[in-house]
């Protein structure tokens, strides 16, 4: 039944297994492709060996070039993740991406789940470090997009656009109510539903507190109306939790209850104390909108280009004088 609904649908991978016919397929189903890049092939062969053995960082570059080939230029995006290797690097990473023809460039905070996790004391660093970073990363993407070409930093596109405009952007992280059971779940393998994929990878290290229920021996209401679901839903809107409710950076941002649980122990967390994601975020989102507000006119048209997906020399804002 046609519902005026339209769907993208994502293919998450490290390309490593990628075969022509999975390509053969993403063309015929028009599916696009996500993958992870961290950088310059020492930094990213660092950040994610292969269980193989492999060079990661030659086989993920040339099959990007391979989707690049056989499904155009902008159907594969790629996100990177920050280690404490990466702090020191943040022009190479950029160069590697510009190297690469990719439109964007997503910087992103190593996360507390998984390989990251255990290895925490390797990769780690502070928030202010992660700040720092994604500013220098900033500063040179814009100087990019004033030299004429559009390449843009996406999480800046998705706080702008929510700040900037009333569209909603559908990035889990941001949400309130939380994306987490709300905007997303995941279907396991084995038939287990999750709030997110992090909370499946809690469940992989042993610990299925947000395990909402199994295909197979659960209705649909007992998995989305049952006790993990309203667990989650009592601590899953920013504007009702304190710290987040008389924020002035709260319609930007959004509650990440399963993240929360993961760092303190308590879905509800506590941001003033101990949240990196509120010290975080804070931070950057007070930067962006100060450059919103100190914004030259070719700044200006930047990131309206980056809010609009449209390229930096095409769009022209309307003219003041009279």
């Amino acid at each position: 039944m046609t519902v005026g609904k339209t769907i993208d649908f994502v293919l998450c991978s490290n390309l490593s297994i990628l075969e022509d016919r999975h390509l053969d397929w993403c063309r015929e189903e028009g599916v696009i492709v996500s993958t992870s890049l961290d950088g310059p092939q020492a930094l990213h062969d660092k950040n994610r060996p292969l269980a193989n053995g492999k060079p990661s960082h030659e086989t993920v570059t040339r099959n990007i070039r391979r989707v690049q080939e056989a499904l155009g230029k902008h159907s594969v995006s790629a996100l990177m993740t920050t280690t404490k290797a990466s702090l020191r690097y943040p022009d190479e990473i950029v160069d590697e991406y510009l190297r690469m023809d990719m439109g964007s460039i997503f910087v992103r905070e190593l996360n507390p789940y998984g390989f990251a996790s255990k290895s925490a004391s390797a990769l780690a660093y502070s928030s202010d470090d992660f700040v720092a970073f994604y500013k220098r990363i900033l500063d040179k993407v814009i100087e990019i997009n004033r030299r004429g070409r559009t390449f843009s930093e996406s999480f800046a596109s998705l706080v702008l656009t929510k700040a900037m405009t009333p569209w909603p952007i559908g990035f889990v992280d941001l949400q309130s109510p939380a994306g987490a059971g709300f905007g997303v779940c995941v279907y396991n393998y084995d038939g287990d539903v999750y709030v997110s994929d992090e909370a499946r990878m809690l469940a992989e290290s042993g610990d299925p507190t947000f395990r909402l229920g199994n295909l197979h021996d659960d209705s649909y209401d007992d998995i989305f109306f049952g006790e993990t679901m309203q667990a989650i839903a009592a601590s899953a809107c920013s504007e009702a939790l304190a710290g987040c409710s008389d924020c002035a950076y709260q319609p930007y941002c959004g509650a990440d209850p399963v993240r929360n649980y993961r760092t303190q122990g308590d879905p509800f967390g506590n941001r003033a104390a101990v949240s990196s994601f509120c010290r975080r975020n804070k931070a950057i989102i007070a930067h962006l909108l100060r450059l919103v507000e100190d914004a030259d006119d070719d700044l200006r048209r930047i990131l309206w280009a980056w809010v609009n997906r449209e390229d930096v020399e095409r769009l022209r804002l309307p003219s003041h004088d009279k």
